[in-house]
């Protein structure tokens, strides 16, 4: 498949699995986003639409079989997923740095080119301090 600068138009899928405090939630909600390929790694970007307006989103999914999640607001966000090892970040808010981590459970990425269709699943533990602060899920499709 050709690199493209400009992306390849996608549907996207998103799904939200929460678990916290022993009660559970889920989101889901669908946009139009692209895909690149640049190597070996693929990036997939949307704006996910919440209440707040739209929030631009890009997931890394390298070929090593890590992950990477970036959520461009007045909180910038981002989240490493690489499986069974903790991985350290800041999180931006308006109230100042608050340091997170992630205990990445499990990381499966897969799509083929021609239709261009695919899917990303990430189970994750978020931690702040030495807190489990929730089980998470996230679930996305994507086709073009």
């Amino acid at each position: 498949m050709a690199e493209k600068s400009a992306g390849i138009p996608v549907n996207v899928e998103i799904k939200t699995y929460i678990e916290q405090d022993g009660k559970s939630e889920s989101f889901s909600f669908s946009e139009v986003g692209q895909f690149f390929k640049m190597g070996t790694t693929v990036y997939i970007r949307y704006q996910e639409t919440n209440p707040l307006g739209k929030i631009p989103v890009t997931m890394k999914l390298a070929s090593d079989g890590t992950a990477q999640l970036r959520r461009h607001a007045s909180s910038d966000l981002r989240l490493v997923f690489n499986p069974n090892e903790l991985a350290s970040t800041k999180y931006a808010t308006p109230a100042g740095l608050m340091d997170i981590t992630t205990r990445t459970k499990m990381v499966n990425f897969t799509y083929q080119e021609a239709p261009l269709t695919g899917g990303v699943q990430i189970d994750y533990e978020l931690i702040t301090g030495k807190e489990v602060v929730g089980q998470y899920k996230i679930r996305l499709q994507f086709v073009q």
